[in-house]
């Protein structure tokens, strides 16, 4: 049976949508953002300069979906690693959780490189809206393992969450600068492990 004429515009629409944020992403980690341009990515996706507009108002608004799918599959890659965590010892989930995030946000070039350019195109309110949308539900996962924790403490959940963005983003900034990363990690290990069990709400997640 043949699928309706609105499904499969629906459906094109959206190959058309993340073909646009995969043109733009490879083009803006090569060769950044304001050597971008809209018709670069329109050829390089397949699709006319038009077809990119009805997507995206603007490059700058284009840069916002290419953030936040950068930013969501980082994430994925630091939730997959803590499905192997589950009933581990509090300290062993945290410790294992840390050691994910870091990893990936040293290793992922292209997040890493897209992150600095967010910096100087978007609001920082929406920096923190990207990330927040995409790591609160790690935060969620992260709680459920420590919920039988009592060193964790009442704290909003968002609040939480944004701390434990900051926190890691300055470790892994300070981390990837040193001259000799290895050991800088292994001194900010313990404080960023007591940090993040403080942080991590006890509360009832719905």
């Amino acid at each position: 049976m043949a699928k309706p004429a609105a499904t499969r515009r629906q459906e094109y629409a959206e190959q058309t949508r993340n073909a646009l944020i995969e043109a733009a992403t490879q083009r803006m980690v090569e060769q950044g953002y304001e050597a971008t341009s809209i018709a670069q990515i329109a050829a390089d996706a397949r699709v006319s300069k038009g077809a990119v507009y009805h997507h995206f108002p603007d490059k700058r608004s284009l840069f916002k979906a290419v953030f936040s799918e950068a930013t969501s599959r980082s994430v994925a890659t630091v939730a997959e690693s803590m499905d192997h965590m589950r009933n581990s010892p509090p300290d062993d989930v945290v410790g294992m959780a840390i050691d994910a995030a870091l990893t990936t946000a040293l290793k992922d070039r292209e997040y890493s490189v897209l992150r600095q350019q967010a910096a100087a195109i978007l609001s920082l309110d929406e920096r923190k809206q990207i990330k927040a949308d995409s790591t609160i539900p790690l935060v969620i996962q992260l709680h459920a393992e420590l919920h039988d924790d009592a060193a964790t403490l009442q704290v909003d959940l968002e609040v939480a969450t944004s701390l434990i963005l900051a926190i890691l983003g300055a470790a892994s900034e300070d981390i990837a600068a040193s001259d000799d990363p290895e050991k800088r990690y292994a001194q900010f290990r313990p404080a960023l492990i007591a940090m993040a069990k403080a942080l991590v709400p006890k509360t009832d997640v719905a």
